[in-house]
């Protein structure tokens, strides 16, 4: 999920879908190179509050990145960079 060359200075677009709407629609993060998962949430956290940063922490919560579902267990791994896409959804299934 690479856009620019690892180090690199940029932005990454946030996008807020569901109950991540009453955090705002999208804003752009500027970043200094890549980030894990978990500094995202910290940066966004200290951006836009503790309550957005624990529910983006919940299980139920959909990470989508560059249009392409992150599985939870690729969380941890996750390294996003500038140019990415990052968009925080609540998709509710059923049948």
């Amino acid at each position: 999920m690479t856009a620019m060359a690892s180090g690199a200075q940029g932005s990454l677009i946030i996008e807020l879908f569901g109950p991540f709407r009453k955090f705002g629609h999208a804003r752009d993060l500027e970043v200094d190179g890549p980030l894990g998962y978990g500094a995202l949430l910290d940066r966004l956290g200290a951006e836009l509050g503790e309550e957005f940063a624990e529910q983006a922490r919940r299980k139920n919560t959909t990470v989508i990145v560059n249009n392409r579902i992150a599985s939870p267990r690729s969380l941890d791994t996750l390294e996003i960079v500038p140019g990415d896409r990052v968009a925080f959804a609540l998709l509710l299934g059923g049948g």
